[in-house]
């Protein structure tokens, strides 16, 4: 338990402060260029997510479960699926620079945009597959103080230069993921003592592209399910629109992250528990209900004190961003029992079912705010958000019935808010499972 604790720590650490550099980004951007300026920069960069999540086939979890199982194989795996995610890189940047020519040609900075999102996605890549390797031997002290040094030093050369030119901070996650690059080259192979010697297999390229024609489906769903609110406002309600909606979200996906890093935290173990039904049904439950009182009170407090963060970031002006983000935060309860039970799909090899909630989600999601978004802006945007999260990880669930136990060991954990004594039992059954 202990160093899954420690490992979730490290992986929290860095990411608080890459969320603190991004929101530091969008309200620079805010701030000297206007909500409309903001709108663009959200529109170009929510499509660029959605293409290179497509490009990248959803393996990063499929690589870090195949070195759980087989730690020797750690080179080619990762380089079997950088050489994929590279490849796949290349025919974004391309698809990407087409779509915008065609349609957001008339976006102000649009090409430096394009330019920033594109260097960047690219030396990602290779800083991400050190982490995979971290990931799966619990080492996120190092991730994290890769990320943190990284952030650090960009943050440092943004701040001082964004004094004198204001248009450089644009260039902020190009100049992040170049030092991210050239730090996790260095502490992977001069300071982690299990690096591996990237190699590339014939086969596990198959089976990364087998998994990956499976997953691009749900991977791509992800993508428009999240990002698809920020493209559908600028077409039905202009660039002003995607600006608060999205100033309002960088808010509130802080407390999302944290979601991801705990699921992605105890994914190993949820790999290794999957031989006992009973016990993995039960880790479901507890992870579910450790976090479920945090993330009731965390969606209290920014309900009522969102005005003021909202202020501090951005000015008085957004108060339209304020009501999105009091709607927004309380998706959180659905987004938290969807990164574990997504976990337990992919550790009992259920894409199929990963992919169909997504789509279903992905669908409702458009459907919805092609019709709310005329007459509620941003608001409605929020409002459909939520709807389309309980959908995705709660009622789809619900009515399979290969995942209708899951759901319904979730929803148990709920009795931990009105039973702490209850949650403290099961809390010492945890700790059992973990010795």
């Amino acid at each position: 338990m202990k160093k899954y604790i420690l490992n979730l720590i490290w992986m929290l650490s860095d990411r608080v402060l890459m969320l603190a550099f991004q929101l530091y980004v969008f309200s620079s951007i805010k701030r000297n260029f206007g909500t409309e300026v903001l709108g663009g920069w959200a529109t170009i960069n929510n499509l660029s997510q959605i293409l290179i999540s497509l490009f990248m086939l959803g393996i990063d979890i499929v690589v870090i479960k195949r070195i759980v199982e087989d730690k020797s194989a750690a080179g080619k795996e990762m380089g079997s699926a950088i050489t994929i995610q590279v490849a796949g890189a290349i025919f974004y940047s391309v698809i990407l620079l087409f779509i915008i020519k065609l349609f957001y040609n008339n976006i102000q900075f649009v090409w430096l945009y394009y330019s920033v999102f594109v260097i960047a996605n690219l030396l990602s890549i290779f800083a991400k597959s050190i982490f995979w390797h971290y990931s799966a031997l619990l080492e996120a002290r190092l991730r994290a103080i890769t990320i943190i040094t990284s952030i650090i030093l960009s943050f440092a050369t943004v701040v001082l230069i964004n004094q004198y030119k204001p248009q450089v901070i644009f260039l902020s996650f190009a100049v992040y993921y170049f030092l991210q690059l050239i730090i996790s080259m260095f502490i992977y192979y001069f300071v982690f003592s299990e690096k591996a010697k990237w190699s590339i297999s014939r086969e596990c390229i198959n089976v990364y592209l087998r998994s990956g024609s499976k997953l691009i489906i749900s991977t791509l769903s992800v993508a428009i399910f999240v990002q698809a609110d920020t493209l559908m406002l600028e077409k039905l309600s202009g660039l002003h629109e995607v600006g608060i909606f999205n100033a309002a979200l960088r808010i509130s996906t802080i407390w999302f992250f944290v979601a991801g890093i705990v699921s992605t935290a105890f994914f190993p173990k949820i790999v290794d528990a999957k031989k006992n039904s009973s016990e993995s049904l039960f880790l479901m439950k507890w992870m579910t209900g450790s976090l479920l009182i945090a993330t009731l009170i965390i969606s209290v407090l920014v309900t009522i004190f969102g005005k003021y963060i909202v202020w501090f970031l951005y000015g008085k002006d957004m108060d339209q961003a304020i009501i999105v983000l009091s709607i927004h935060i309380w998706s959180s309860i659905f987004v938290f029992m969807g990164a574990f039970s997504s976990k337990w799909l992919f550790a009992n090899n259920e894409i199929n079912i990963e992919v169909t909630k997504t789509v279903i989600a992905a669908l409702f999601n458009v459907i919805a705010n092609y019709f709310f978004i005329p007459y509620y802006g941003a608001i409605g945007a929020s409002i459909v958000s939520m709807f389309a999260y309980f959908i995705a990880n709660i009622l789809v669930l619900a009515l399979l019935k290969k995942t209708r136990i899951i759901i319904l060991e979730q929803l148990k954990s709920f009795v931990y808010v009105i039973h702490p004594l209850k949650y403290y039992r099961d809390c010492r059954k945890a700790i059992c499972l973990f010795r």
